[in-house]
């Protein structure tokens, strides 16, 4: 009786052993297990209870609007393609033509960065950058000559320091914010051409439904201009399908090309083609 408690036991310990082993896994996998893993009864019978093993299982969806928020947070984040984006940064001013730097001093550049980046929106720094572009119709042309190279406009860049108005060259507007070439340009040049200058937003979200579905009054006419050819049943396989064919001088591409000149609004070449197949 006491050799076979012993054995008991020494069983016991070793399953004991081994399951702890395996939550040590779980932990250094950060997966989370619920305790007691291991009870004893009186008679020394084992009852392994069920492990909740949670694990954190982002969606594609998820990750992308993750990705996009700090994106607009102005903090580090994964493209589509895992490729690591830097963080913004707001970069100390040089010297310039300007003379930005004695204006303007790094500690306020900072408080304008995190003003900028705390909204953690697009259409929000939209709206802000804009708000401090100033467009003017240019004082007096260079070229004389070639008018076409003159620029009409020039662009004022600015910002609020403790309600003072200090006014930057590009680059150091730039740097202030933490922003790149191409978005500065693409926001003043939208200013440029929106009517309303003071709520200026870009466009996006506000176009309506795109219906990509062909009428019927065009399939028939691409229809029409197929069977509008002559075209036969063939002579071998009459007995098993109904199929007809074209002559051999005919294929898709001559009789879309044909269809192009006689139709005022044609349909593509994809949906041509998908219309042939079906008929």
């Amino acid at each position: 009786m006491t050799r076979q408690l012993e054995k008991n036991l020494e069983e016991n310990c070793d399953i004991e052993k081994e399951n702890v082993m395996e939550v040590n896994l779980m932990d250094h996998h950060n997966i989370e297990a619920e305790q007691p893993l291991i009870e004893y009864s009186e008679d020394n019978n084992i009852n392994i209870q069920p492990v909740n093993i949670l694990v954190e299982n982002k969606t594609k969806t998820a990750i992308k609007r993750e990705n996009q928020k700090k994106k607009n947070s102005g903090q580090s984040y994964f493209t589509n393609s895992s490729k690591q984006i830097e963080a913004r940064k707001c970069i100390p001013l040089k010297e310039c033509r300007k003379k930005c730097s004695t204006r303007l001093y790094f500690n306020h550049q900072q408080r304008v960065f995190k003003q900028y980046w705390s909204f953690g929106n697009y259409k929000d720094r939209i709206l802000f950058c804009s708000g401090l572009i100033e467009i003017k119709l240019a004082k007096r042309l260079t070229n004389e000559k070639d008018k076409t190279k003159n620029r009409y406009h020039t662009y004022y860049y600015h910002v609020f320091v403790d309600e003072r108005k200090i006014e930057l060259c590009q680059k150091c507007f730039r740097f202030t914010l933490g922003e790149t070439d191409n978005f500065i340009r693409s926001v003043a040049k939208k200013k440029l051409t929106s009517n309303d200058s003071e709520n200026f937003s870009d466009g996006r979200g506000k176009a309506g439904p795109q219906s990509r579905k062909i009428s019927e009054d065009r399939i028939q006419e691409v229809k029409s201009h197929i069977l509008s050819f002559p075209h036969y049943v063939s002579h071998y396989s009459r007995r098993h399908t109904n199929q007809k064919y074209f002559a051999q001088n005919l294929n898709q591409i001559i009789l879309f090309d044909e269809y192009k000149k006689k139709s005022t609004n044609p349909v593509s070449k994809t949906k041509f083609k998908l219309i042939f197949r079906s008929k």
